[in-house]
């Protein structure tokens, strides 16, 4: 029953990461634009998750590591989520997904050039499988669609915000091993805030969203994005790591392309092509082989 439950809470994550996707798609260039997608994200979930660390036990973090979560939080939340919502308004949700979907083997990249961590034949080949899978989605998102106007430039940007979350996982590697989840963002989403507000708490005002012409479509979408994907979530995957194994956890957020294109295509926001098949097989492929393989 216990590991039904994990399973069923990782299998939700999923569907929430991958439905916000698509409900940032709708979102971005039409209600906010990425700097208030972002800081708004950031300064609900600055709130968010002080209050429900009032109810927990209090954890002491050193200026050391308040400084390692604060470089975390400018890669991971500030530079991740900007991009990424300026990703979407280029590509599709489908490739953005692919290119996330890539942020293992950028880890495991940035750990063999900086930390000096072996990497073995297998590894070395699910990384050849990814990389030609990105390829396959560069080289089709050359071509210009009336939907996507610059796919390059969206898929740019995507291979940004994964490049930039994966320098986070690598720079907070030893800090999140310390600490509660619920300590590690507030402090996160705390520096982050404070570190963009002043760039952008100006822009707010000015957003759609907030000139009282949302319609409730865009405002139960932004509710969505704040409440399921920016606080609910988290839980799930504690929920999730605490009844299942790593591996099988990793595996089902391995599959986030596959989840996306699903809800994309049945929602009729994706077609699904040959291209875009064998690029997904290929990444997930790749993926797997990465993060399964000792």
């Amino acid at each position: 029953m216990e590991k039904t439950f994990g399973h069923f809470a990782i299998l939700f994550s999923c569907l929430i990461f991958a439905s916000n996707i698509l409900v940032t798609d709708s979102l971005t260039g039409v209600w906010l634009d990425p700097m208030g997608y972002t800081l708004t994200r950031l300064i609900y979930g600055t709130l968010a998750l002080w209050a429900i660390g009032m109810f927990l036990p209090k954890q002491k973090v050193p200026l050391k590591d308040l400084i390692v979560l604060a470089i975390g939080g400018l890669l991971g939340l500030i530079v991740s989520q900007l991009a990424f919502a300026t990703s979407v308004q280029y590509t599709s949700p489908v490739n953005f997904s692919l290119v996330m979907a890539m942020v293992p083997i950028m880890v495991l990249v940035l750990s063999v050039v900086f930390l000096r961590e072996r990497m073995s034949l297998t590894k070395t080949f699910g990384i050849l499988l990814s990389v030609i899978g990105a390829a396959i989605i560069i080289l089709q998102g050359s071509d210009v669609t009336e939907q996507n106007s610059n796919d390059s430039l969206g898929l740019f940007v995507a291979f940004v915000s994964m490049s930039a979350y994966g320098g986070y996982l690598i720079i907070t590697r030893e800090v999140t091993q310390r600490y509660g989840s619920v300590v590690i963002l507030k402090w996160m989403f705390l520096f982050s805030a404070l570190m963009l507000t002043p760039f952008g708490l100006y822009e707010l005002a000015s957003q759609p969203m907030y000139s009282g012409d949302a319609t409730h479509t865009a405002i139960l979408q932004l509710l969505f994005v704040l409440i399921f994907d920016g606080t609910i979530v988290y839980f799930l995957l504690l929920i999730s790591l605490n009844r299942l194994k790593a591996t099988t956890v990793s595996t089902y957020l391995n599959l986030l392309p596959v989840f996306t294109a699903v809800i994309a295509i049945a929602s009729g926001q994706a077609e699904l092509t040959i291209f875009s098949a064998i690029a997904t097989l290929l990444v997930v492929g790749g993926v797997l082989i990465v993060t399964r393989s000792r």
